[in-house]
């Protein structure tokens, strides 16, 4: 399975006092996958002989068939217990784990091609932005309000982006480099000249240094992905009413308003001006 194809059946959400489990030492078998943000504290596991500390911000992500067992700790963290599929939403009860020393019969096993981390465990630090989305699904799992199953798999999900995107950015050789920053920081500035030389003066980077950090997070060059950014404001501009091209191309960073029809039909099928005429 790729990430793209999930939807998330979230089975149980709750919040979690791990002073008050009861503490033992023996590791037990999840089968189904299990989420643990702490929120207040420092939370310990143990996952086969390694000790995970957790501070609070911080993200545990297990999945479905990796053993673990709390340690003694006096943290509080918000647990969601969740699929990746559907296909097993009649089991709608909390399903508790399993002795190490038995077969798990896992609910569903699933593997992923394109983030190999999700196929065990993977601890993430700094991630309270996603505490907020953990809370609502909380809500929405207890409370059962109309379409909650639908919100809570959309919650997930959110979570799931945020913490494979923090994960990419811990896995970036210098931790100034701040792709979510400079992606925002092109969205806001389109109209001025942009590229790989101003950008690194901006940010402080080496230009060959700055082009293959930015190629390693998005996936593409930098002049691709401002080329992208800008043909999107101009449909936007384009379907707010405005006739003008050459005002918009300037508006979005084209100095040569024939560049931007050019370019805009290589990425629409169609000139802007034939895209204002469909609309």
């Amino acid at each position: 399975m790729i990430f793209s194809e999930i939807n998330p059946y979230v089975r149980y959400a709750r919040f979690l006092s791990i002073k008050n489990l009861m503490q033992t030492s023996m590791q037990l078998t999840p089968l189904d996958n299990r989420l643990f943000y702490i929120h207040k504290d420092t939370a310990t596991f143990k996952i086969g002989e390694q000790i995970i500390l957790a501070p609070a911000g911080s993200v545990l992500y297990i999945h479905s068939g990796v053993s673990y067992t709390f340690m003694p700790c006096d943290a509080h963290c918000i647990a969601v217990n969740f699929d990746f599929t559907m296909e097993n939403k009649n089991l709608t009860t909390p399903i508790p784990p399993t002795h190490t020393w038995e077969t798990p019969k896992l609910i569903e096993d699933i593997k992923f091609s394109d983030y190999d981390f999700l196929n065990s465990y993977i601890l993430v630090e700094n991630c309270q932005h996603i505490e907020e989305m953990l809370k609502t699904c909380e809500k929405e799992y207890i409370m059962r309000l109309p379409l909650y199953e639908h919100k809570t798999s959309l919650l997930i999900k959110e979570v799931l982006i945020g913490i494979i995107r923090k994960n990419e950015l811990a896995l970036s050789d210098d931790s100034r480099f701040d792709a979510e920053k400079i992606a925002e920081y092109l969205r806001k500035n389109l109209s001025d000249p942009l590229d790989n030389k101003t950008l690194a003066e901006k940010f402080h980077f080496h230009p060959n240094y700055m082009s293959s950090q930015f190629a390693k997070f998005f996936g593409k060059p930098i002049h691709k992905y401002i080329l992208e950014m800008r043909i999107l404001k101009a449909i936007s501009l384009l379907e707010s009413g405005n006739d003008n091209i050459s005002l918009i191309a300037s508006s979005v960073g084209f100095e040569d308003s024939n560049y931007f029809s050019r370019y805009f039909k290589k990425i629409m099928g169609v000139s802007p001006k034939a895209y204002l005429k469909k609309r």
